[in-house]
């Protein structure tokens, strides 16, 4: 299902035993640079290939392009393995640097100077062209500047993101890696996350940190005759009835008196700075919050049905927690060995003045139930009849269950030093996995203990295994009776630290 390519290399596929990575993981956001992480062992074949920062990694999903980013530090271990923590692509526009300037005109302009500059600055293999750029300022003419040779990351979050909201997007096509600003995200994905269906689990923030109920709006610098900054900003008083400020008195009759300054650079008519104001205000009454929910991705046993997707949205229908409505997938955890531990934010569209659903649907609500009646129908007819049916949850439940590390139980002679080093097995899925280090005596016999039925490969299974201590190779073999072998020993040789980490076979 998962590929991971480092270059033009293949480094990790899950079909294949010599190309395995320990614990990787994804994660995910919008408007945050993304991270993958996994853990590798010297008998990769390409653990020596990993090299910081210049090779690009790239994680498929089936044959969806799903991370793209290089890596960005690696720590090695006790094992000598090698812990890496890849920075997703966005994390190139903290390579380039914005030179002072001063910037009039449109949204879409503005956004292109910078990536221009960046591009102006790094390799080809960092560069971006400039995409779809839907987000506006209702003037159509933005006032920006800066002199503190601010990165492009930093420049695009603080003059563009953080006063106009927006979403940067990344799509990689057959003539080059587009970044896109967009105002909105449509996508819609067909498979529905629903209580007692595919929701595992469900958590809810409501946060009042940010929540206003007042505002006080301020404009432009004023200067005075000759030119000169007076220390004073364009108000909101000359038309708002003799007062510098807006309220919201249903709010503050609920939350009492919040009062805060926002400050809008590039306005200079009192008439749109009063309009800006009660924008800003209706916002900031409501409470903002998070949705975090484990579900189960159907589409790993069923391709008909759509995989979640980070900025689509994603029906959630929940009597007990009295949910009904599509929210924006904002954030993804995903777990390449164990996909029931991935979980999914959910967040950006959900805002609520009172911490209760609103009975009315919204524009964007009704915009989504029409998009999803036209997208795949024949595809939303199989999920709405085969993804409910307790058949197939077992099926799904089979292919992901995880029996967490049992202890094994060794045949005299064989020991261990340490808690830590103490030899386990595990089974993820149809995938058997062992660690832990061992000790033997030199009158112990080949046989290291005994895996139980469930446990077992349907063939024998040889694998070379290193003795730290000793510096040198044992051939372990696991048999179809579930016996673990030290094949090479002989009664005349001891071992001390044999390492069974990176042994691993399937079972059907």
């Amino acid at each position: 299902m998962y590929k991971v390519y480092c270059d033009n290399f293949l480094l990790y596929d899950g079909k294949r035993e010599e190309l395995k990575l320990y614990d990787p993981r994804l994660d995910l956001e919008l408007n945050k640079v993304s991270s993958f992480q996994f853990t590798i062992y010297p008998n990769h074949p390409r653990f020596d290939s990993l090299k910081k920062l210049k090779p690009i990694v790239k994680v498929y999903r089936d044959k969806k392009l799903i991370f793209c980013g290089r890596i960005l530090n690696d720590t090695q271990g006790f094992y000598n393995e090698k812990q890496v923590i890849c920075e997703g692509e966005l994390a190139f526009l903290i390579d380039s640097i914005q030179r002072p300037y001063t910037w009039q005109g449109n949204v879409e302009g503005l956004f292109t100077q910078f990536i221009q500059n960046h591009n102006a600055q790094v390799d080809a293999e960092h560069q971006f062209r400039v995409g779809r750029v839907t987000v506006v300022d209702p003037n159509d003419y933005i006032n920006r500047s800066d002199t503190q040779y601010l990165n492009t990351w930093e420049s695009i979050n603080e003059k563009l993101i953080e006063p106009l909201g927006g979403y940067l997007i990344v799509r990689h096509e057959e003539d080059g890696v587009y970044i896109d600003y967009l105002a909105e995200l449509e996508g819609v994905i067909t498979q529905e996350i629903e209580f007692g269906k595919n929701m595992i689990d469900f958590e809810k923030v409501i946060k009042g940190d940010e929540l206003i109920t007042g505002v006080i709006p301020l404009g432009t610098s004023i200067n005075d005759e000759e030119g000169n900054d007076t220390g004073l900003r364009l108000t909101i008083e000359s038309v708002n009835g003799g007062v510098d400020y807006l309220v919201d008195q249903e709010a503050q009759n609920l939350y009492g008196k919040i009062y805060k300054t926002e400050i809008w650079e590039d306005v200079t008519e009192p008439e749109n700075l009063l309009r800006k104001g009660k924008e800003y205000l209706a916002n900031a009454i409501q409470l903002s919050g998070s949705i975090t929910l484990n579900a189960v991705d159907l589409s790993y046993v069923n391709k008909e049905v759509g995989a979640f997707e980070l900025g689509s949205n994603v029906k959630v229908k929940s009597k007990p927690h009295n949910l009904n409505a599509y929210f924006l997938v904002s954030k993804m955890s995903l777990d390449l060995l164990r996909p029931q531990n991935d979980k999914l934010t959910l967040g950006s569209s959900f805002k609520t003045f009172t911490e209760q659903n609103s009975k009315a649907v919204s524009e964007t609500e009704r915009r989504l139930a029409t998009k999803i009646e036209t997208v795949a129908v024949e595809i939303v007819k199989t999920v709405s009849t085969e993804y409910a049916t307790k058949e197939e949850q077992s099926q799904l439940e089979a292919k992901i269950a995880d029996s967490d590390w049992i202890d094994l139980s060794l045949k005299t002679g064989w020991s261990f030093q340490n808690e830590t080093d103490k030899p386990q097995y595990r089974k993820i899925g149809n995938v058997v996995y062992l660690r832990g280090l061992l000790d033997a005596m030199t009158s112990a016999g080949t046989t290291i203990g005994e895996l139980p039925e469930g446990y077992r490969p349907a063939g024998q299974y040889n694998r070379f295994a290193c003795s730290l201590s000793q510096q040198e190779f044992a051939n372990i073999q696991v048999g179809e009776n579930g016996v673990i072998t030290d094949y090479a020993k002989t009664t005349s040789v001891a071992r001390t630290s044999l390492c069974l980490n990176g042994v691993s076979f399937l079972i059907n």
